[in-house]
């Protein structure tokens, strides 16, 4: 997401985020590694210069959401698809 977005929208989606890595890392936990890098988990990259004030809410928004999950009535993170580009 864009971190010119609203910064509640921002945390949302670095809970989501966080939640389907989590998932991901309990589901796979016998394995070498956890998850892939590529589209099948969620990837997306592009180039991007980030300025320091962007640095900085990137920063604060990470701090804020720190260990938020999603779970559901079981307690278990659930598994939060998204999509990567939209």
């Amino acid at each position: 997401m864009p971190l010119e977005w609203p910064e509640e929208a921002l945390k949302a989606q670095a809970v989501l985020a966080r939640s389907y890595v989590i998932h991901q890392m309990q589901k796979n936990k016998n394995r070498h590694y956890h998850v892939d890098s590529s589209v099948l988990d969620q990837k997306y990259t592009y180039a991007l210069n980030r300025s320091l004030d962007q640095q900085r809410k990137l920063n604060s928004i990470i701090t804020n959401t720190h260990k938020e999950v999603l779970k559901n009535k079981s307690n278990q993170v659930v598994k939060t698809l998204y999509h990567a580009d939209c």
